[in-house]
């Protein structure tokens, strides 16, 4: 860990090609050569839709997450393309947190695959601290940490990560065994914000060959964690995804096709609240001095449970809260029923997150952070 603190991020850049060799090439040289250009050469719709939306928003350079796994060597080389017929600048970046034996050698591995192709790569080390949430959640916290750094220090806006439609459907059979509703159940989405970091999936809705990448004698890690069962995503792909591909070949593309419908779903109920929250003057914090949001009780008091319950949810959304679980979202509805319309026969205060819930003067009050 010492060695690992000592290490600084590195920039390499091997955009320029080298001179040609001072020998003949073999024939098995001259045809790999020839398979890698036209893998280059081929035209990804999907990565070059992302590309030309760059080009048109003015957008001269952007990142994309590099593990050195065939996704993101697959997505490396369909994006090389598009960026050079758009005359956009790729910045790979390779996250190194020392978890494995073997991080060294992977550095090593994607410094020389980018000086063969001819790409700009950072090097970005990390240190993993200690989380409650596991090592898993902390290391992918630390990735996009420094690659969020790294990109404003770039002044680069967007980043590509080459998620494919079996990543998806690990998600979501994740988040269902983890017991998450609709929200979580879209799985993730093609385009995501951190930070005012977007995060593009270009390749999200379909799978990886890696046949490709063989017959064009590229090398690509495998990375031992990925089906390492005391980890969560690699217990499910060992035990489950596996399972499942014995069986049902297509099921990624239908699991996958299930969290676009649950987006709908979400869509749906995001307009019915929207609806509702005109019925109950909804106002967020732009609109009143003190409280991040609040509505009028009694209106709300005539709508469905149901429709409460959503209407709760999405309140709790745009203000950038985790949604109540099933008994904590029960106990906020009954207290709000019960109390008086006024709030004046007791003192309700239910915290949730960073909100405090409150009933003053005839309207559930949200207070945020500070404003508590």
């Amino acid at each position: 860990m010492d060695e690992l603190q000592k290490k600084r991020d590195s920039t390499y850049d091997f955009r320029i090609k080298t001179t040609a060799p001072d020998r003949d090439l073999t024939e098995k040289e001259k045809k790999d050569i020839e398979f890698i250009q036209a893998f280059q050469r081929f035209k990804d719709y999907d990565v070059d839709k992302c590309f030309k939306e760059f080009s048109d928003l003015g957008i001269d350079k952007v990142a994309l997450g590099f593990s050195g796994g065939a996704d993101s060597i697959t997505l490396a080389l369909k994006a090389q393309n598009s960026a050079d017929r758009f005359n956009i600048e790729l910045h790979l970046m390779h996250v190194h947190h020392g978890l494995i034996a073997t991080a060294d050698e992977w550095v090593e591995h994607n410094l020389n695959f980018a000086q063969k192709h001819g790409f700009l790569i950072h090097i970005l080390y990390v240190v993993i601290e200690s989380s409650k949430k596991g090592i898993e959640e902390a290391a992918r916290t630390a990735r996009y940490r420094a690659i969020i750094d790294k990109c404003r220090s770039l002044n680069i806006s967007d980043v590509l990560l080459a998620h494919h439609i079996v990543d998806q459907a690990e998600t979501i059979l994740f988040r269902l065994i983890r017991g998450t509703g609709i929200l979580g159940m879209q799985g993730m989405p093609s385009v995501s914000t951190k930070e005012g970091i977007r995060f593009h999936r270009p390749l999200l809705h379909r799978r990886i060959d890696r046949k490709l990448l063989e017959n064009a004698n590229i090398k690509y890690i495998e990375d031992p964690s990925n089906n390492d069962p005391k980890f969560s995503r690699g217990s499910i792909r060992k035990h489950l995804s596996e399972a499942f591909s014995d069986i049902f070949w297509t099921w990624p593309e239908n699991v996958g096709r299930f969290g676009q419908y649950c987006e709908d779903v979400q869509d749906l109920l995001v307009e019915l609240a929207k609806i509702d929250a005109l019925y109950v003057n909804l106002e967020f914090g732009i609109h009143r001095k003190k409280e991040a949001a609040s509505f009028d009780l009694l209106h709300w008091r005539y709508i469905s449970e149901l429709r409460q319950k959503n209407l709760l949810r999405y309140i709790m959304g745009e203000l950038n809260q985790y949604n109540p679980n099933h008994r904590k979202m029960a106990e906020i509805v009954r207290q709000l029923q019960n109390v008086h319309q006024m709030g004046t026969d007791r003192e309700i205060a239910i915290k949730h997150e960073s909100v405090l819930i409150t009933v003053e003067e005839g309207r559930v009050k949200f207070y945020q952070g500070n404003q508590w």
